[in-house]
């Protein structure tokens, strides 16, 4: 019996040696199989940048800048990015602004790093608008660029309007602080909204912090826009949506009783949806809604949302 046991066990580590052995030897095929790609990417590239393709320069740059196909070399990405950027090439201008702002390759100048970035920025790139709107907001590492609000939110905005939810969310907190713009909490929450739709964390954050603190017209805006966006699920959703409706939040009461009606709201329950129908009062179209579900209730039902309604208002 332990002879056969011994045998089992021996069996088990050898195959499970065998695939790591065979795992180790995937993996080498695909990393030479890799090599191989981005040496012949990089030969490529080296052959068309120097025919003064600055797609192919922009590219060769960052074969040296990743170490694809050649030896890492940040001087020689520099220049290949300078090459490609003084002809017009975005995305190189953004890439050399960067490595003027690190000293990567080229010796650390932020009057230089902005000079490449306004030059893409002004194209409209949004990469380096959110890099000018960095560099303003902040202090200049080197001294050379005096910290300026105004010019801060001016490529935030530039790059919001483009709908990126990083720069979103920015502007947001500039309009927060009243930082280059006059301040605004309306503002910001907007702005803090259209970033947390595109799952930006931070403005996700802020907002959960607001209405967590009984923001009523927060906690049914970031309801609502869970609803919309599908990016939690209808718990977290709800959760906000019922919070607001119990302080007499009348938009989040409408909602709210949609929510029942349509069975999204823990289950579908006209008494409730007709119940919160009621104190949401005049509000938008909330009588439409209240005669269109009386219509399908039965008399006691419409007597029990009226019960429920009065018990409502008696606790408030």
């Amino acid at each position: 019996m332990r002879t056969v046991i011994f045998t089992i066990v021996m069996l088990f580590l050898s195959c499970a040696g065998c695939t790591d052995s065979v795992n180790g030897d995937l993996e080498a095929t695909e990393k030479s199989s890799k090599d191989k790609e981005d040496k012949i990417a990089f030969e490529r590239n080296k052959k068309e940048a120097d025919t003064g393709l600055a797609s192919a320069q922009y590219m060769l740059g960052n074969n040296y800048l990743f170490g694809k196909g050649v030896p890492q070399d940040d001087k020689e990405a520099s220049k290949w990015f300078r090459t490609a950027a003084q002809q017009g090439h975005i995305k190189a201008q953004t890439s050399l602004g960067v490595m003027y702002a690190g000293g990567h390759g080229v010796p650390q100048d932020d009057k230089e790093a902005m000079k490449w970035y306004r030059t893409a920025a002004e194209q409209g790139d949004v990469e380096s608008q959110i890099f000018l709107g960095d560099m303003y907001s902040s202090d200049s590492s080197d001294g050379k660029v005096p910290k300026d609000y105004t010019q801060a939110s001016k490529w935030y905005r530039a790059a919001a309007e483009q709908g990126d939810a990083n720069a979103q969310y920015l502007l947001g907190v500039m309009y927060a602080k009243g930082h280059g713009v006059l301040k605004n909490n309306a503002e910001a929450l907007q702005w803090f909204y259209q970033a947390a739709a595109q799952d930006n964390f931070d403005a996700q954050f802020y907002l959960d912090k607001q209405a967590e603190q009984g923001d009523a017209s927060v906690q049914f805006n970031l309801g609502v826009m869970y609803i919309k966006t599908g990016g939690h699920n209808d718990t977290v959703a709800i959760k906000w949506i019922r919070k607001a409706a119990e302080q007499g939040y009348a938009p989040a009461q409408l909602e709210l009783g949609s929510l029942y009606e349509i069975g999204r709201a823990d289950s579908q329950n006209d008494v409730l949806a007709l119940m919160w129908y009621k104190l949401s009062a005049d509000y938008k179209d909330a009588e439409s809604h209240r005669e269109a579900i009386r219509n399908r209730m039965t008399p006691a039902q419409r007597d029990e949302a009226e019960r429920l309604a009065r018990e409502w208002k008696l606790k408030k």
